[in-house]
């Protein structure tokens, strides 16, 4: 199986993963091969992941897509956010940085956009 992690810590990175996620889905779709993908989002655009956020519809449609959508504990604090502030089926991982390096460990191809 694929194994791929986008890690998205700027905010104007967002579309263009989100984008760069859907296309990737249809290709593993269309050659019936099984991919797992998770989406990472740190520092300032944990915002992004909020029930309030501009990006909401994007983001449910990745979640209903099977794409894991993991935020960063420590960004959180520091943006004084909230499980009760994230959208549902967010997964909270206790840091960004240690999470990328697991996924690394553990065969995920790596993509920042």
């Amino acid at each position: 199986m694929k194994k791929v992690i986008f890690h998205v810590d700027e905010n104007s990175k967002f579309d263009l993963s989100y984008a760069n996620i859907k296309n990737m889905l249809a290709y593993y779709k269309e050659l019936q091969m099984p991919v797992t993908i998770e989406l990472l989002l740190n520092a300032e655009a944990v915002n992004l992941v909020t029930i309030n956020s501009d990006k909401k519809e994007l983001l449910k449609e990745l979640l209903s897509g099977q794409v894991i959508v993991a935020v960063c504990n420590n960004a959180l604090k520091k943006y004084r956010l909230s499980s009760d502030n994230l959208e549902q089926g967010v997964t909270i991982v206790p840091a960004g940085v240690v999470e990328l390096a697991e996924k690394q460990f553990n065969g995920y191809a790596y993509i920042k956009p």
